[in-house]
């Protein structure tokens, strides 16, 4: 995806054993079939990966508050000569650090939303006396207290705990993968002896 990159590679390769003498002619039909199906194929491996991985950001980690990573999960595909190529990923900065993970730092709550309304909403901390719900100052931080008449602060530590979802969403999916390009080569083929136009 643009913008930030997490890469990670399943190759699969397929191998073609013709076993009988094709014409070049009837090769290059062969082929377009092949890549017709894959192209198909493609689009299906993509949206299972993206269903997977949603999956996984919903319901095995505590990482939906509002929405932003799971619905920003998207995929594409394309032939790129003989190569099958499907992405799924995000553009979310912060995505990288919630599959990798990373040490312990601190997070100004206007710079994450989520962190202000997890350390309001699921922690009990409460917007200081005289301010209202993410009212920034005249330096642009919002702040909360831990407790009712404690010393605000603008942030928090986080631990870097790494909850990957990407990695696990294409592992999940193998055994899928490899049954659905199984199907887009028996589809090309039965074309192929059926004399399909």
């Amino acid at each position: 995806m643009p913008g930030y990159s997490m890469p990670q590679k399943f190759n699969i390769g397929i191998t073609l054993d013709l076993e009988t003498v094709a014409t070049p002619q009837a090769m290059e039909r062969l082929l377009a079939f092949f890549r017709e199906e894959y192209a198909l194929a493609g689009d299906d491996i993509g949206q299972h990966v993206q269903s997977r991985v949603q999956d996984i950001i919903e319901n095995t980690h505590d990482m939906v508050s509002e929405g932003t990573l799971l619905n920003s999960i998207t995929w594409a595909s394309a032939m790129i000569g003989s190569v099958l190529q499907v992405l799924v990923g995000t553009n979310l900065p912060y995505a990288k650090y919630k599959e990798f993970g990373t040490i312990p730092h601190f997070v100004p709550f206007h710079m994450a939303k989520s962190l202000y309304n997890q350390a309001k909403n699921q922690w009990g901390w409460v917007d200081p006396p005289g301010r209202s719900a993410y009212e920034a100052d005249e330096k642009g931080r919002v702040w909360l207290a831990p407790a009712a008449g404690a010393r605000p602060t603008w942030g928090v530590f986080v631990t870097g705990e790494r909850k990957p979802f990407l990695f696990p969403g294409w592992v999940a999916s193998i055994e899928y993968i490899e049954t659905r390009m199984q199907d887009a080569s028996n589809r090309a083929v039965a074309r192929f002896s059926g004399g399909a136009a």
